[in-house]
């Protein structure tokens, strides 16, 4: 007996919650258009966050570009200490005819003959006064060798002999008379001598040498 009536309490609960179940009101699904604008919406906020996120790099990398070139040192101008010495002056070389006193004067020489008309062949005396300084005088005409006169200390002067040449090419001869020193200083004078022409019967070879 107590068997048949659970029993019949068990269906009635089951009948019940069926009942239940069937008036209580189903929940829509949610529609198509719905869940295209949900996409839609999320398109959009997903590419507004990628065109920031470019845009947040560029300007990063416009920041670090100036940030470099600030940061480029300045180059700046060596200072000199306030005891530097200025830079000499440059030296100018000085002309030729300019001597240095260091070197000593410059000797003087005179120099003359007995007579300046001489004939071919004839042998002229030079006589030459200097300085005491001067331990050196020579004659020459520009085509022979230099010839070195002799020192007379009992009259202080210079002598020499010239031998005038047999066929001069000039009707006029010049002799530089040089005198030089112990510092090897030197002055020059001249001598001129006029060719006397000679007549002779001979011919003379003009190529003959002597020694």
């Amino acid at each position: 007996m107590k068997r048949n009536v659970g029993a019949a309490h068990l269906a009635a609960e089951s009948t019940q919650r069926d009942a239940t179940m069937e008036d209580s009101p189903r929940k829509p699904a949610p529609s198509r258009e719905l869940l295209i604008s949900a996409a839609i919406a999320g398109g959009l906020v997903l590419i507004a966050v990628t065109i920031g996120v470019l845009l947040s790099s560029c300007g990063g990398t416009d920041r670090s570009s100036g940030d470099q070139v600030a940061a480029q040192p300045v180059q700046s101008r060596a200072v000199e200490p306030a005891d530097a010495k200025p830079a000499p002056p440059p030296t100018h070389a000085e002309p030729s005819g300019v001597t240095k006193p260091t070197q000593g004067p410059i000797p003087d020489v005179t120099a003359s003959v007995a007579d300046a008309i001489a004939a071919p062949g004839d042998s002229v005396e030079i006589i030459a006064r200097s300085t005491p300084d001067v331990t050196e005088v020579t004659v020459w005409d520009g085509i022979q060798d230099k010839q070195a006169l002799a020192y007379d200390a009992a009259a202080k002067v210079w002598r020499g002999a010239y031998r005038m040449p047999l066929s001069p090419k000039r009707e006029r001869v010049g002799l530089s008379v040089t005198a030089k020193n112990g510092a090897n200083r030197w002055r020059r004078v001249w001598i001129f001598l006029r060719v006397e022409p000679e007549e002779s019967g001979c011919d003379v070879d003009p190529d003959s040498t002597a020694s």
